[in-house]
Order: structure tokens, then sequence, then C-alpha cells
């Protein structure tokens, strides 16, 4: 066996461990926990923010604050406030003018109304709306405000988190994570007003934006080529998980503090992960910190009951701490971050490649996030917390789709089928007549199904494409940029005052526009994580002789372009 880099022994050696042996199955369920946490850190906002069904309190015929929700539509209400003739509900805000002078208190004029500052819930669910008085139009804007806030947290922690990951350690960078989300996150549920709430959900996001990204980056670091893929079905599922779990507790209590209590009080106990995970094996060798690599190969191989080869074992013992070769196998300018950093920004080929990597992150997120806040009202259930479960169940299949379709048609493909499927949905979702629940359901669910698969792909895809060293970092920023969609995600409701088909047709149209762009990026399929900024710029030039090779058979005359010519 000839080796002739790190990088390739590293394959060579999860090759002989076992790609996912005894070893990575522990490892991936010690992972599968934070992934599920950062689920629900991501969409808690759905429910503790959320709005709940409301009426004026209409006193003059006997309404009280304290008022069972079992009155909410007492026989008298029609008299006192005017219905939406659309869903036959009360109105939130108006109510009739009350006539001082008539016998009956409870009389009222029905040619005026005045908006009204006092209001009755329907229970039983209690929100940030209900406990902080957040009920009209001057005060909607505030709640879908909580989700805008939430991803500028992220957007904001994401940069440093890709920062401690690649320059202290994934392990490191998770339990910072985990243990500042949960720290936040406890206050949160002690806010006194809709400022202090702000105020918690902005920190607590700038922790727990990283969670996920440095947790699938961590796995992704834990396997061989031919099981990544298997890899990330592993965390999508815990996520789907995560969603479905935080949406049964939050049915089944009902009150936004203790929903924040039971979700994030947990999440204070990963400080044990200081000794149950150990740092990735690529991260200790991209920093010359060879001992403890192999401590951690030994360890795995001897969880796996595997014996690792002679040669192999021969070559482990040349590694030396502190050595200048890391493990590109090769001494790079600076061997720095920012060194690598500038390496990436003077090639035309990976900027363009971060470029239509920023771009798919932000539609996939507007998407994908659109759809998951828009579940709770979804045409074919009254429960929002059963379309909310039903919306994340259909995450957890989508992966058999990205899992097939990236192993036997390759990552772009998948991502431009995936992409262009949602957006089709997304497309023709609103024009289904109303009375038609059982299409407009499936629909809706197809569009969720395909962004998710889209989604699952693309962060496989992003962790193929960057070098080892700045791996978590431009993960991060695809994840950061991306939040730019999240943010306008909360917002799109508000479009449909304009026209009801807007949200889903502005979803659709960016599906697809993004779908048609995946096919630029170069194919990753069962080649070797690029270790140094040079092995990821000419993936797409490996691409190229693979496929000139495999056409021996039609002479062809090819003309060749430098590297930063392709994306």
């Amino acid at each position: 066996m000839v080796v002739t880099s790190k990088s390739e022994q590293l394959d060579s050696i999860f090759a002989e461990l076992g790609d996912f042996g005894r070893y990575q199955v522990k490892q991936y369920a010690f992972l599968s926990l934070p992934v599920m946490f950062s689920a629900a850190f991501t969409i808690s906002y759905v429910f503790t923010a959320g709005q709940v069904p409301h009426r004026c309190l209409v006193p003059e015929c006997g309404d009280s604050l304290n008022a069972d929700s079992s009155n909410f539509q007492p026989p008298w209400l029609r008299e006192a406030v005017p219905f939406e003739v659309a869903s036959n509900a009360p109105s939130a805000c108006l109510a009739y003018n009350h006539l001082d002078n008539a016998t009956d208190t409870c009389n009222f004029d029905k040619s005026a109304t005045h908006e009204c500052s006092e209001w009755i819930f329907k229970g039983p669910e209690n929100t940030i709306q209900s406990e902080f008085n957040l009920a009209c139009s001057n005060d909607m804007w505030r709640l879908a405000f909580v989700g805008t806030l939430n991803n500028i947290g992220r957007l904001v922690g994401l940069p440093l988190h890709g920062y401690v990951s690649d320059r202290y350690g994934r392990k490191a960078a998770l339990i910072f994570t985990m243990l500042g989300s949960g720290i936040f996150g406890v206050l949160r549920s002690l806010s006194w007003n809709y400022e202090s709430f702000l105020a918690f959900e902005f920190l607590e996001a700038a922790f727990s934006g990283g969670i996920y990204a440095i947790a699938f980056i961590l796995g992704m670091e834990l396997v061989g080529p031919s099981k990544r893929v298997l890899g990330g079905a592993v965390i999508v599922w815990a996520y789907a998980l995560g969603q479905v779990l935080y949406a049964l507790i939050a049915w089944a209590l009902g009150d936004w503090r203790q929903i924040l209590l039971a979700s994030y009080s947990p999440a204070l106990l990963f400080v044990f992960y200081i000794w149950l995970i150990p740092e990735s094996v690529r991260w200790l060798m991209s920093h010359g910190k060879f001992r403890d690599a192999r401590n951690v190969i030994k360890s795995a191989a001897a969880t796996n009951r595997v014996r690792l080869s002679e040669p192999l074992l021969g070559d482990m013992e040349k590694w030396q701490d502190g050595s200048k070769e890391t493990i590109t196998g090769e001494e790079e300018q600076g061997d720095s971050l920012w060194s690598a950093m500038c390496q990436v920004f003077t090639s035309k080929v990976l900027v363009l490649r971060l470029a239509n990597c920023y771009l798919c992150w932000v539609t996939n997120n507007l998407v994908y996030y659109g759809l998951s806040l828009n579940a709770v009202s979804l045409a074919g259930t009254e429960n929002q917390y059963l379309n909310f479960i039903l919306v994340s169940i259909v995450e957890a299949p989508s992966y058999i789709f990205a899992w097939q379709g990236m192993t036997r048609f390759g990552r772009r493909k998948t991502l431009c089928a995936a992409l262009i499927i949602s957006g089709i949905s997304c497309f023709t979702s609103p024009f289904v007549p109303e009375e038609s629940k059982w299409i407009r359901l499936p629909l809706y669910l197809t569009g969720k199904f395909a962004i998710t698969a889209a989604f699952d792909t693309l962060y496989i895809f992003t962790a193929e494409i960057f070098p080892t060293k700045l791996r978590t970092s431009l993960l991060a920023s695809c994840s950061m940029v991306g939040r730019l969609g999240a943010m306008l995600a909360p917002q799109t409701p508000l479009l449909a005052k304009i026209s009801p088909y807007l949200p889903l047709e502005i979803f659709g149209a960016s599906a697809l526009i993004s779908g048609m762009l995946a096919l630029l990026f170069p194919e990753t399929l069962g080649k070797s994580l690029p270790d140094s900024v040079d092995e990821a710029k000419n993936l797409k030039s490996e691409e190229a002789k693979v496929e000139k090779n495999s056409k021996r058979v039609v002479p062809k005359v090819i003309l060749t372009t430098s590297d930063d010519d392709k994306m």
C-alpha cells in the first residue's frame, strides 16, 4: 500500500477501523442529543411567541379577565363584537360601541366600532402574546419580530462558533454552545417583560446557532467517505425527532415559561461531554496534535475490535507533535486561518463557488423556515401542535430520498432535483381550492419534504467542497448568510395581506432558481474530503478528468482552462 499524505493515511485508517463501527455508533449517539436540542432551540419561538386566538373583553356583558376560556364565544357575543366573514371567528381587536343610555347594559350600536385595549384569550395555551398583552395590529409585528431577532442572534453568533471550532476544536465549541444556550434559555423563561424576553432570545440564539453545524462537522469527520451520507442521515433524523419531541412538550405543558424550562435546563448537563466525546481526529491532525490523534485512533480501534495494519501503525508512530507537516502533508504558507482564507478569496473558482453556496443557503433557509412557521396554520387539522408534528415527521423520510439520490446520482443532481420539486409544490399549492384539503395537504408536505432533502444534501455538499482547516468556518459563514432567509421567513405571513398567493410563490421562485444554479457545483461523490485549499480548488478539474476518461471511445478536442475559470 502506497500512502502519499496524512489525509490519505486517515482515509485508510477509517477503512481499517470500519467506516461505521461500534465506535462511530457510540459517538453518533452522543452527537444526536445536542442535535435534538438544537432542533428545539431553533424553533422554540413558534410556541413561546405564537398567536393565541383572542377577542375584546366586554365587561358590560359580564366578561372578566379571569373568565374561563370555555366562555370564549358566549351566546351574546355577536351583539357585542363583529365577526370575520371568512373565518366566522370574533374580531380580535374590534368591538361595537356601547349604548350608554340603554336600559340593558349588554346593548351595543352595531353601526360603530372601536379598537379595544383588553382581551380574552382562548386557552389553554399561554404565550408571551397573552402574558404581555401583544394582541392587536399595532403589536402583531412584535410577535413576528421575535423570530426575526432569533435569526439575527444566530447570524451574529455563527462566525464566532466557526472560529472557536476551527481554532480550539469541535468538542470545545460544542460544549461552549450548549452551555451558553442552556443558561440564556433558562433566563428567558424568567423574563419579566417583552424587552427582557427579546434580550435573552437574542443571547440564547447567538449561542445555539452553531450547535447543529458543529455537531454535523464532528460527525462527518468521524467516518470514511463511504459512510458520510449515513452519518448525515443520523444527524437529520435526530433533528426531526427533536422537533417532534419539542412539539409534544409544548402540547403537554402549554405555558411558555414551563416549555422553556423543560427544553433548556437539561442543556446544562452537556458539561459532562468533556469526558464523554473525543476531539475530531482530522482537527487534531490539521493542528499538529498527533499524539492526541493517535490516542483517539487507538481507542476507536479497541472499541471496534480491529487491529490496524503494521504499515499504518508504523507511520502513526512517526507523527510528531508540533510538526509543520499537518494533515495536508505540506507546509501551507503561514499555516494560519487567515492565510488559508486569503487563498480562498484569491481564487476565482472558490469565490464563485462560495457565492453560489450563499445563495443556495439563503433559499433553503427561507423556504424551509417559511414552510415550518406556516405549519401551525396548515389546512388539514385544527390542532397547531399536530400540524407542526406532521410537518416535522415528514423530514425524517426525506433523508431516504436524499441518501439514495446522493449515493446513486451524486450530490449535485440530488440538490437540483430536490429544490425544483419543492419549488413546483410551492407554486401549485396556493391555487388548489380551499375545500380540497386532501390535495393541499400532500402538496404542502411535498414542498417541505423536498426542501428538507435539499437542506440535508446542502449540508453534506458544503462540508465536502471546502478544506479541513476552513471547513467549519466556511460552513458557518454559509449558515450565517443563509440566516438572511430565515430572518425573512417570520415576516412572510404579512405578505399574505397583499395576496394570499405571494408567500408560497416567492418560496417557489427562489427554490427553482437555486435548483438550476446547483448544477454549477462540482460533484463530490466518492471523493476524499479536501484537506488543503488547492485540493478544494481542484475538485472540478478532477471531475472533468473522470468524465474525459469515461468517454475515450469518442475522440474529442478538449479545451482546457485554468481552475479559476470554472466553479
